[in-house]
């Protein structure tokens, strides 16, 4: 019974494939969209409109390093109370 119902769903798949390709090109260009909405409203909220202006500013980065420094070293300190 099971290789009925598998035979008909390929059938079903390879009669519609065309229809399945479209289907999935939409949703990756919508998606893509979306990405490029969600970006523009950041850079908005920065006040910038593209994002060749964030090249070589570092004004706005937040690196690891620092933030991690920042945070663990009040947590860790050496033997005699001595911060690393």
């Amino acid at each position: 019974m099971w290789y009925k119902i598998t035979l008909s769903f390929h059938s079903y798949i390879n009669k519609h494939a065309k229809n399945y390709k479209r289907w999935g090109a939409q949703r990756i260009i919508n998606l893509i969209g979306a990405w490029r909405n969600q970006l523009l409203e950041v850079l908005g909220a920065m006040g910038l409109r593209e994002v060749r202006r964030l090249r070589g500013e570092v004004g706005r980065a937040i690196f690891f390093e620092d933030i991690e420094k920042e945070i663990f070293d009040k947590v860790f300190v050496k033997e005699g109370g001595v911060k690393s």
